[in-house]
């Protein structure tokens, strides 16, 4: 769901017109975000595991600092830093971090983090150059653009309208994530069926499976990584735009 961040963001790239991948460095330079001190940027190495960034903000310094973990995946980090800046542009005050943070003040950073790495307009720009791909090379091509992970590209997709169906990961253990369009069912089945196409799959390769579904013959793309995890789709039509998380356990 939008909100004021999304719209926060959007204003800033309409009439910042960055390059794409977003230079985030470059991006709290810009005088547009009103900031009265210097943001910098900077790797922490001592950050515990579960904060990939947070805001160092001290009425002693001469700047505020995003401080970030430098263990993690630039992808990871690119969107802790672009959160960060969200609470530093939105005006959030007294925010907690972690599993302690707000979920209001959380949803509206994230919205703001994601419309920014990934403003919606240019998905949809970028994605109709695209649209022949299947599902998977579509998101392979676009998370280089815009310098994201994987799930965020997948995620962003569906609430983009520019695809209806399903991303996931898993392996022969768990489901690691499933994003679903509004209406679409993540039934046993499913997921049974999936698995044993699992235990077939070798490193590296990729698989189109035909599915009938209510009557209409779709396809699940699977492509199998050398760390064993599948990265998988399903397609089913470009055309609506509703989408919710699912969290499976093991």
């Amino acid at each position: 769901m939008s909100t004021n961040g999304t719209f926060k963001a959007r204003w800033l790239i309409e009439n910042l017109n960055p390059h794409y991948p977003l230079d985030l460095e470059w991006l709290v330079q810009q005088p547009e975000l009103g900031f009265h001190k210097t943001v910098k940027i900077r790797p922490n190495p001592l950050l515990p595991p579960e904060i990939t960034a947070f805001v160092l903000p001290h009425s002693d310094l001469s700047a505020d600092y995003i401080c970030y973990n430098p263990n993690y995946l630039t992808e990871r980090i690119r969107f802790g830093v672009a959160h960060e800046i969200a609470h530093l542009y939105l005006g959030h005050e007294g925010y907690a971090i972690g599993e302690d943070e707000d979920p209001d003040i959380k949803e509206d950073a994230d919205n703001f983090g994601s419309e920014l790495l990934m403003p919606y307009f240019r998905v949809r720009a970028k994605y109709a150059k695209l649209h022949k791909l299947n599902p998977l090379h579509i998101v392979y091509n676009l998370k280089k653009y815009f310098w994201v992970s994987a799930e965020a590209m997948s995620r962003c997709l569906l609430l983009t309208n520019c695809i209806t169906g399903a991303y996931f990961l898993y392996d022969n253990y768990k489901f690691y994530y499933v994003y679903l369009s509004d209406g679409l069912e993540n039934n046993y089945e499913v997921r049974k069926m999936l698995m044993e196409e699992y235990e077939t799959l070798r490193n590296k390769e990729y698989r189109e499976i035909p599915y009938l579904r209510h009557g209409q013959m779709t396809k699940f793309y699977l492509h199998k990584f050398s760390n064993g995890k599948v990265f998988g789709a399903l397609d089913i039509d470009r055309r609506h735009n509703s989408i919710e998380y699912i969290k499976i356990s093991n």
